[in-house]
């Protein structure tokens, strides 16, 4: 197998010069399939195989909860409705004290549906928005609250932790 300082010469017969080549090397491949890899170990020639897996998915849960301190689930049916709401979100179940959504008055109840320009479909689509964001890093949220008024449409912009 590959070892902690192996270099990287090619992946199935393609010279590898730079991480972009290896990405673009593993492009058309799937998880499952087998990479003859080769090597330099200690200045000798070696050769590997490697099996590929897939990518894992980020929690979005865990990520929502991690940086903003929100807890979520997915946006169902009834809720929609209460939101008129036809397009995907999440929906806020809990904040966490002194969080960075609490700090800008996210509430239990509250419709996430954005996040910068990007509508959030599902918890799925929040772990792969928020995969990466380092600490600190700004967050504009789209949010919808129900009120005995009606409904209010607004952005808030967090910082991650």
């Amino acid at each position: 197998g590959v070892q902690l300082g192996d270099v990287l010469e090619a992946v199935d017969g393609r010279k590898v010069g730079s991480a972009v080549d290896y990405y673009v090397s593993l492009l058309e491949r799937s998880a499952g399939d087998v990479v003859a890899l080769k090597l330099v170990r200690d200045g000798a020639s070696a050769t590997a195989r490697m099996t590929l897996t897939p990518v894992p998915k980020p929690d979005g849960k865990l990520l929502a909860s991690r940086h903003l301190g929100m807890t979520i689930t997915e946006l169902n049916d009834s809720a929609a409705r209460r939101f008129q709401w036809d397009k995907h979100g999440v929906f806020v179940l809990a904040v966490e004290p002194n969080s960075p959504a609490a700090r800008e008055d996210i509430l239990p109840g509250d419709l996430w549906v954005s996040m910068g320009p990007h509508w959030i479909t599902d918890i799925d689509k929040v772990g792969r928005l928020l995969s990466g964001i380092p600490s600190g890093a700004p967050v504009v949220i789209g949010v919808r609250r129900a009120t005995r008024r009606g409904l209010l449409d607004g952005e808030v912009r967090l910082y991650a932790r």
